[in-house]
């Protein structure tokens, strides 16, 4: 049984499925990354059928012959990296949890990280590899934002917030081995010595003591790799648990299970913690939450409040709005502000944006009349500086 992941039209009405023939014949490439800070990231759905047959044709088509050189080539590159204590080649830190703590970030050295970004992008762009549609994080075109959407569409009530315990330490080679023969087409690399061994080389230059560290470009691809058949068993199993629809979300470790009616959170609980056991994952008790769209709905970052509107809050809205009127002021003193510092300012911009479209685009409009630079505008020439 193989998983395959592929992209669908984002439509009001419910299409049929295509077949896997119409798939073959009708691949889509990954989406491209927006040039400017600002420009909105197309939104794509996905959806995974499962397939018992391999026929050359698909092999053909989506593990092509030069993708597969490409990554006999970075290994054969890269393997003088593989050392049995592969921390020698990463400098760790600590960064504080914004629910207190602290979290190891485990960066990896230039070399290393560059042979980790090219095997991303092969996994990525040559090889086409979409993550489930449950999946949110770390993927171009979805966010935070787009994973609440996904139960203000439903028009939820009820919520239940769940974290995994020790997510990035619990993926061990094994189990990110065993979960890549199962998805399609990297499991096509199984069946030829050369592509098998350069793609369980690679791999094992992305962990640390048998765990994935968190900080580098390969460990966000992975874990969602690993969690493409539980995203899809879960999606399924939810879809009428108890007699009731549940829409099912998952950002990195965070888990958000909702639906329009109250239900029993501790039957929905054990049912998942089921699931995740299979994975040799379990569910961090202490940060379990359940309740109701009128109390203070965060999730993610975000609220969803009792109207069904999301929103960033009053407090984070009125930081961003001083925010952008020092940014202008500064820069028509002649004092703008350096390139990284206008980089982080128009992310953080263009995530309010995202949630709030025509709140900030109406508070943007707003800070530029009058002047003779608007903010678009000053921030590309100092992005250009």
């Amino acid at each position: 049984m193989f998983y395959l992941t592929y992209k669908r039209t984002i439509t009001q009405r419910p299409t049929p499925a295509p077949s896997i023939e119409y798939l073959i014949k009708n691949f889509h490439n990954v989406n491209q990354t927006p040039v400017y800070p600002l420009d909105p990231i197309p939104s794509f759905a996905t959806a995974t059928k499962i397939i018992d047959h391999i026929s050359n044709t698909m092999i053909d088509t989506y593990a092509p012959y030069i993708a597969q050189q490409k990554l006999i080539a970075l290994w054969n590159e890269s393997k003088y990296l593989l050392d049995e204590d592969m921390s020698k080649h990463y400098y760790s830190f600590l960064i504080p949890k914004k629910t207190g703590g602290q979290r190891k970030i485990m960066a990896p050295n230039d070399e290393l990280k560059h042979y980790l970004r090219r095997f991303v992008d092969i996994i990525q762009d040559d090889f086409h590899i979409l993550f489930h549609d449950a999946a949110y994080a770390y993927t171009k075109g979805r966010s935070t934002t787009d994973a609440v959407k996904k139960h203000q569409n439903n028009e939820s009530q009820w919520f239940l917030k769940i974290d995994l315990k020790d997510f990035f330490p619990s993926c061990s080679y094994n189990k990110v081995n065993t979960a890549l023969q199962s998805i399609f087409p990297l499991c096509c690399l199984y069946d030829k010595v050369e592509t098998k061994e350069a793609l369980e080389g690679m791999l094992r230059l992305c962990f640390v003591n048998d765990e994935l560290p968190q900080g580098t470009p390969a460990s966000p691809l992975l874990t969602n790799l690993l969690m493409l058949p539980l995203d899809y068993t879960i999606k399924n199993r939810f879809k009428d648990f108890n007699k009731s629809y549940f829409v099912y979300t998952r950002y990195a470790d965070d888990i958000l299970i909702s639906c329009k009616y109250n239900f029993n959170w501790r039957d929905v609980v054990k049912e998942l913690d089921h699931v995740l056991k299979t994975m040799g994952l379990t569910i961090n008790t202490e940060k379990t939450r359940y309740g109701n769209r009128n109390g203070r709905n965060w999730n993610l970052g975000l609220m969803l409040n009792k109207d069904n509107q999301i929103t960033v809050g009053h407090k984070r809205k009125k930081e961003i709005r001083a925010m952008i009127h020092n940014f202008l002021e500064d820069y028509h003193k002649g004092e703008p502000w350096s390139k990284q510092d206008t980089q982080i300012f128009l992310g953080q911009l263009s995530y309010a944006t995202q949630v709030e479209p025509d709140y900030f685009n109406h508070v943007i409009k707003l800070a530029g009349h009058g002047r003779k630079y608007d903010l678009r505008t000053a921030s590309l020439q100092i992005l250009k500086s």
